[in-house]
């Protein structure tokens, strides 16, 4: 094993829970469910081995918690990437970057690097590449379905629409105002 193999993580088919495209406010980022067991130690353990983070909490994993209203006891566990503009994004199926959302499952890699400038030094971390395995949960592609599939038109007549094209042969020229 070479000596950065250790600074390389791997993820496969994880949930994503957010996809930050950026804007000025916020930096790129993928948030991904860590609520599996397996997920989060292996995300644990690659950022105490690499001491990832800055100061007193370099090495230590900080996950975001979430408790829905209403679920008693139940929290779930996100961890947050960062993605730069280098990092490289492709899917299988003609899936792509556009497809990344809440519920999109996706395979990264990401890696660990140590930086020093004025401000501080420490470990920071980011996303290298990401595969797109399936796409986001879409509200829209819901609803259009719903209404591809929908045959309950009856209620609609074709020579419903063949009066609509007899009161627009009356209407003439001259029954438009001008401005």
């Amino acid at each position: 094993m070479s000596k950065n193999d250790f600074t390389k993580l791997t993820l496969k088919n994880v949930k994503v829970e957010f996809w930050n495209k950026g804007n000025e406010k916020f930096k790129p980022s993928i948030v991904i469910s860590a609520d599996d067991p397996a997920v989060k130690k292996k995300i644990t353990q690659w950022v105490e081995d690499n001491r990832v983070g800055e100061g007193k909490l370099a090495g230590k994993a900080i996950f975001g918690k979430y408790t829905p209203d209403g679920e008693d006891g139940k929290t779930y566990y996100r961890y947050t990437f960062r993605v730069t503009d280098r990092t490289k994004i492709q899917g299988i199926n003609g899936l792509g970057v556009s497809d990344i959302g809440r519920g999109s499952r996706v395979s990264l890699m990401a890696n660990a690097f140590g930086y020093k400038t004025q401000f501080g030094s420490g470990v920071s971390k980011s996303v290298t590449a990401i595969k797109v395995l399936t796409p986001a949960d879409d509200s829209n592609d819901k609803d259009m379905g719903v209404l591809m599939g929908d045959t309950d038109d009856e209620d609609i007549e074709l020579d419903d629409f063949d009066e609509l094209e007899d009161v627009a042969d009356e209407i003439k020229p001259e029954d438009i105002p001008e401005f």
